[in-house]
């Protein structure tokens, strides 16, 4: 096999099959001598070019200021840049996008400046540089509408936003106006906090499928092991739920995101399956679909019923528990 050459260390590239390495190589040829008749082979091949030296000093003192440890193995994604040249036999690939920043508004920002897939350190000094340019919606907390009233302030970017004078921002949207404000300069009071879902609104799972789903039968087998799994999930935490949401992602990260309320909470697997499978039947544009997902929120005790004279939903709920 041949590739194109691309810019590299030191020219040598790494040959991987079936995600095993395989060996490294000079230069942009491969032969696999190794092979069997009428198998199927996934080969990939990588080469990668060390960061600049002010880069790496930069993220080893940033990462050491957050105690974050890492191995020489972590080394080859903190400070090389790897590309992957090309892919024989397309297989399936969820990637990854990570960002380290002094507060979680700047980690958010820029786990959002490689996707899919990358390491970006941003630190306060960067902001002007890297952040400002962006486009305003790109701003962790502006949606479409908040985007559109900015525009009508010929705000068009996040640097523009940045030069707006805060009591003006104050005086149109309020205590937002002044978080925005903040958030542009990359400033963010909230505290990192570990044990924030400990008391937990809700309760979900979702899968990340190994190849996209295009039937509706695999789809519907997969909503109904979710719906069992979070309904066991709930009868251990003695709790049940009134509302259902059902998640539906595409390999290129779009998704579908519906819910339903129902009369009664349950913690019921066919009560939660039927109603998530009523959202897909609804929803569902009939694209290829990557993660499904499941949650219930609106959670109550269940110790505490709500009897219908016209269900047996009490013996039912005795039968599950």
């Amino acid at each position: 096999m041949k590739w194109v050459n691309i810019p590299d260390q030191d020219g040598t590239y790494d040959v991987y099959r079936n995600g095993d390495l395989l060996g490294k190589v000079n230069g942009n040829e491969f032969i696999d001598t190794n092979v069997k008749k009428n198998a199927k082979y996934q080969y990939k091949i990588k080469g990668s070019k060390k960061i600049p030296d002010a880069e790496i000093i930069k993220k080893k003192e940033l990462l050491a200021k957050n105690n974050v440890t890492f191995s020489e193995k972590d080394e080859e994604i903190l400070f090389y840049e790897t590309k992957e040249i090309g892919t024989i036999v397309k297989s399936t690939g969820i990637p990854c996008s990570i960002g380290v920043g002094p507060n979680k508004l700047m980690a958010k920002m820029a786990a959002g400046m490689k996707k899919p897939r990358g390491l970006t350190v941003l630190e306060l000094e960067d902001v002007p540089e890297r952040m400002w340019p962006l486009p305003v919606k790109k701003l962790f907390g502006i949606g479409d509408r908040m985007e559109r009233h900015f525009h009508r302030m010929a705000i068009r970017t996040i640097g523009d936003l940045a030069a707006t004078d805060p009591n003006l921002l104050a005086k149109r949207f309020g205590v937002i106006g002044r978080v925005l404000h903040q958030s542009v300069n990359g400033i963010d009071y909230s505290p990192v906090d570990p044990y924030s879902l400990d008391g937990c609104k809700s309760i979900g799972h979702q899968f990340t499928l190994p190849k996209d789903y295009v039937t509706e039968n695999e789809i519907k087998l997969v909503i109904r092991e979710l719906a069992e799994e979070v309904c066991t999930r709930m009868r251990r935490a003695q709790c049940m739920g009134r509302t259902v949401s059902l998640t539906l992602r595409r390999g290129d990260f779009r998704s579908i995101h519906r819910s339903i309320t129902l009369p009664d909470p349950t913690n019921i697997g066919r009560s939660i399956f039927e109603a998530a499978m009523m959202l897909f039947h609804r929803h569902w544009d009939q694209s290829p679909v990557r993660l499904i997902g499941i949650t219930v929120s609106q959670l109550s005790s269940d110790h505490i019923i709500q009897l219908n004279l016209f269900q047996d939903g009490g013996r039912k709920r005795a039968t599950v528990s």
